[in-house]
């Protein structure tokens, strides 16, 4: 037509974005699924965050805001659209930023660069506050004090705390947070699972505050906290911070993982793959549920008061970040951690205080203050964050508790100790806590070494055999071709350096059982053989079975009961099926066999029987001499003992097949695997063994000489495992000494488990005494629970317990208090771990030893008690060489004084110990080396013998 103009139709725009419908979309929001174009994505987000501002009326036209920056995603977004919402609306805000440095390495360091990055971007002031600073601890000082649980409640009660001293240096009103919808729909669920109504009503919230007051109940502060992001979802925040290049850190911290809350994490997750709108509708229902609780006048709440150690606001006495700190600065890590017995003693200690004049509260400045008041508030608030450096409620300090703080206003203490006169524990009296010795000690601190243990070891069960013949298209009467089942897997023991304990060995260990034949000759493979490492030293005896055998009468009882209860057919198709794998419906073939025809299956089964009692008689005669296997210092790392053989596997039908029978339908079950009942005693192996009574500085010395770190306390018992510590020298010689627990009187028959010390002294080859040489001087100590033991508890019905007795009291039994010159309690000491020593192994005392005299430092006894222990051991050595005609005690034994406690004549004990050690290793070289020759000429004998005797046979057969 004229006039016309040639148009090309447009083609249709693909996925179009839902909003403006001009541009393609290139992402759909995880809020409601629209899909939308980069453009109005931004229009949203921002829009939203407006109207959540405005509509819950956050701000206030000239309010001094801080912004939560850390660098991660949400607040630099956070502080990005704050900026920009800020000019675009005209709020007339004064934004800061306010960044926590938790002294994280590898994370919060790195995390501040971009901080900076984003105060020169949008042009925003500012202020870093860490918590070295404020608290003396860092989170890494914090984690390596407590380990990886737990620690993110330090971090979170601390960086709160720190965000609103950082709030008040600043002179803030309100405090901005990049908390999003995820973050806290992940706290209403798990305020809710644990019936935390209080933080419920805070996290669902838009608006918090943090209000201080004087002492007279008028309010000084109020800093308000609230959450732009309440309705904004994490992944939201996260395609904004993308699209728009915004420069943020993305590592997440190295402890979070660890956090309970990424359990919550994970289920809010799976929630909202179901049903993308479930983390807005736990807000909601969090809102409701906080909002009813409020309505009811009958739920109680704490009542929010002022801490009276630092003036924060808190519901208790003191604040959960002084109970933390403090548990911290006194070692004590767990203390803010649950409810605990310490808590509520800090609680009362603070309350007692509460009458006195406390320290000086936080004290925020008023709305209305002027600029100095201002000035002096953020002075003191910094003066104040140094909580390390504030008096603990262990200070002698004006205005706190008395000297004595641990007792109450009666002198009763309150953890239950007795006290002496110097404020250290009694351990002579039966204080609380105590009063069960050892045994509550080891239920404490959980006993993971263990010495001795007892365990049962089963082979597996051999696989069955398989019932199968072949079938092959025109193939008629196929061959039978079932397979074999496999071994049974064995049970090994092996030798390893690297196990110190007897602690993860089970009480039952049974192998893997074989695997069952298939068909088409297919044979089950042998079962995983189970190995179980033990340590060096350890020494492997048989028992007798605690489960009592079954005989043959007991065997046919349990029959013919069975064959009452089952009838008499059942029972015994039940009692051949625990042998046989019979062919479908052979069973009842058998049952009824034609006249003439003969029973194969029977001479089957007396085969088997004839090689089961062949199997069992191997069997008997193999355990006839109990299993004895001693792992000691000869046997090789990895040398493997097997304990518990696997049983047979069962046979299929094609060893069945005779020319009579050609095809066989039935085969044999596997067999029972070896059961053996065993018991496992670990002797600690070392060249030097560290013998003497509790708290005589046996672990002191051996920290001091070498790098092992045992526990060291001025308590008796505070080893109750042995620890191995070497001792380096300059010519990369080295000696391995073993910190043996101390010994008490009456230890040889097993007081204050004496058997379980004692037997890691039998393997070491070097004994070395260590007595405390600072005992008063003449004087016999009475140590409860050390010397307080006589033979009368445990040899009341004894006839010759009157001798005994004597024997073992010294001559100051009788009047304890009396001071006599010629009385050395060193030496009662030394000839107590003699007799002991003795009497749990005659013939222990006599291998090479020297007596170390520790303490020495202690200048007012030692040089005494020294001078007459040495004229002591030495008559008495020479009285024992009289006495035992033993080459080996044809030695002076020396004595060395030394102060473990500040390494003092360390040197000159390691190269006498040097010595005896080398002089004791050539010993049994050249004794191992005589035992290889004799070893070695009698295997030379056995084969001349046996070549005499075989020319001797030829000789006779030609003759």
């Amino acid at each position: 037509m004229p006039g016309a103009t040639d148009t090309k139709p447009t083609k249709p725009l693909k996925n179009p974005c839902n909003l403006c419908q001009s541009v393609r979309a290139i992402l759909k929001r995880p809020k409601t699924g629209q899909q939308l174009c980069k453009e109005c994505f931004f229009h949203v987000f921002e829009t939203e965050i407006h109207n959540t501002i405005v509509d819950n009326k956050l701000f206030n036209k000239g309010d001094r805001v801080a912004i939560g920056a850390s660098g991660g995603k949400d607040s630099t977004v956070l502080a990005y659209v704050m900026k920009l919402l800020n000019d675009r609306y005209s709020y007339g805000l004064d934004l800061v930023l306010l960044s926590i440095d938790e002294g994280i390495t590898g994370y919060r360091d790195d995390s501040l660069e971009t901080v900076k990055r984003n105060r020169d971007q949008y042009q925003i002031p500012l202020l870093i506050i860490s918590y070295k600073d404020l608290y003396g601890w860092s989170m890494d000082d914090i984690v390596k004090e407590i380990g990886r649980k737990n620690n993110c409640t330090f971090c979170g009660v601390f960086r709160r705390q720190a965000l609103d001293r950082g709030a008040i240096m600043l002179n803030v009103d309100h405090i901005v947070t990049g908390h999003n919808a995820d973050d806290i729909a992940e706290t209403v669920l798990m305020n809710i699972l644990r019936g935390d109504l209080p933080r419920l009503q805070r996290c669902t919230s838009i608006i918090t505050n943090d209000t201080s007051e004087d002492s007279s109940g008028i309010e000084t502060s109020k800093i308000l906290r609230s959450k732009p992001f309440k309705y904004t979802y994490e992944k939201e925040i996260v395609m904004y911070a993308y699209f728009k290049k915004l420069d943020y850190f993305s590592t997440e911290c190295i402890y979070s993982p660890n956090a309970y809350r990424g359990h919550a994490r994970v289920f809010l997750k799976d929630l909202e793959a179901v049903r993308r709108t479930a983390i807005v509708d736990i807000i909601h229902s969090g809102e409701a549920l906080s909002a009813s609780v409020q309505a009811n006048e009958s739920t109680k709440l704490p009542t929010m008061a002022n801490c009276t150690r630092c003036g924060y606001i808190s519901s208790n006495e003191l604040c959960k970040a002084c109970l933390l700190l403090e548990g911290l600065n006194k070692g004590l890590p767990q203390l803010g951690i649950g409810h605990t017995t310490k808590i509520r003693r800090m609680h009362e200690a603070a309350s007692l205080t509460s009458g006195l004049s406390s320290p000086a509260s936080l004290s925020p400045p008023t709305a209305g203050g002027s600029a100095e008041e201002n000035v002096k508030v953020v002075t003191h608030i910094k003066d104040l964050g140094q909580l390390a450096t504030m008096p603990t409620l262990d200070s002698d300090n004006d205005g706190s508790l008395d000297k004595d703080n641990n007792t109450s206003e009666d002198n009763t203490p309150v953890d239950g100790w007795q006290r002496t006169v110097d404020g250290l524990p009694d351990y002579t009296a039966e204080p609380r806590g105590r009063a069960k010795g050892v045994e509550w000690k080891l239920r404490a601190k959980g006993r993971n070494f263990v010495d001795f243990c007892r365990i049962k070891v089963s082979g597996g069960q051999g696989g069955d055999g398989c019932v199968s013949f072949h079938r092959e298209k025109f193939v008629a009467f196929g061959q039978p071709n079932g397979g074999n089942g496999g071994r049974g897997g064995n049970v090994i023991f092996e030798a390893s350096s690297n196990e110190t304990s007897l602690q993860h060995i089970p009480h039952t260990a049974s192998a893997p059982r074989g695997v069952h034949g298939k068909g088409s000759l297919m044979h089950g493979h042998a079962g995983k053989d189970l190995i179980i490492k033990v340590p060096m030293g350890t020494i492997i005896r048989e028992v007798p079975s605690p489960e009592k055998e079954k005989s043959a009468e007991d065997e046919d009882e349990e029959l013919f009961h069975k064959s009452l209860e089952l009838g008499e057919t059942e029972a015994k198709d039940k009692e051949m099926s625990k042998r046989w794998v019979l062919y479908p419906r052979l069973a009842n073939s058998l049952t009824a066999l034609p006249e003439g025809k003969v029973n194969y299956f029977e001479e089957a089964q007396a085969w088997v029987a004839e090689e089961d009692r062949i199997v069992e008689a191997r069997r008997a005669a193999m355990s006839k001499k109990p299993l004895l296997l001693d792992v000691n210092e000869h046997t090789e790392d990895g040398t493997q003992f097997m304990v518990g053989r696997g049983g047979g596997g069962g046979y299929g039908n094609p060893h069945f097949l005779t020319t009579q029978n050609r095809a066989p339908k039935y085969a044999t079950r596997g067999r029972e695997g070896q059961t053996r009942w065993l018991t496992l005693e670990l002797k600690t192996i070392a060249d030097a063994g560290l013998v003497g009574l509790p708290n005589a500085g046996k672990s002191t010395f051996l920290q001091a000489v070498s790098n092992a770190h045992p526990a060291i306390a001025p308590y008796p018992f505070t080893t109750l495992n042995p620890y191995i510590g070497t001792v380096d020298y300059s010519d990369s010689y080295q000696v391995k000494v073993a910190d043996i627990p101390g010994l008490i009187r009456g230890a040889h028959m097993n007081v204050g488990l004496g058997h379980s010390f004692l037997r890691h002294v039998e393997r070491s080859k070097v004994l070395v005494y260590v007595i405390d040489i600072a005992a008063e001087f003449g004087i016999k100590r009475k140590v409860k629970g050390v010397d307080d033991w006589t033979p009368e508890e445990d040899l009341e019905q004894d006839e010759t317990k009157d001798d005994e007795s004597a024997s073992l009291k010294s001559p100051q039994d009788e009047d304890p208090n009396a001071v006599n010159a010629e009385y050395s309690q060193p030496f009662e000491d030394w000839k107590t771990l003699l007799d002991e020593l003795e009497a749990y192994q005659p013939g222990l005392t006599r291998r090479p030893s020297m007596i170390i005299a520790n303490k020495a430092d202690v200048t007012e006894v030692a040089p005494k008690n020294l001078q007459l222990f040495q004229k002591l051991v030495h008559d008495e050595w020479a009285k024992r060489r009289v006495a035992n005609s033993s080459a080996t005690d044809n030695y002076d034994i020396k004595i060395v004084p030394v102060s473990a406690k500040y390494k003092k004549n360390i040197v000159k004990v390691t190269s006498i110990l040097r010595e005896i050690v080398e002089a004791e290793k050539a010993k049994e070289s050249v004794a191992a080396a005589r035992k290889e020759q004799r070893e070695r000429e009698e295997e030379e004998e056995a084969l001349a013998f046996k070549a005499t005797r075989r020319n001797i046979m030829n000789n006779s057969q030609n003759e």
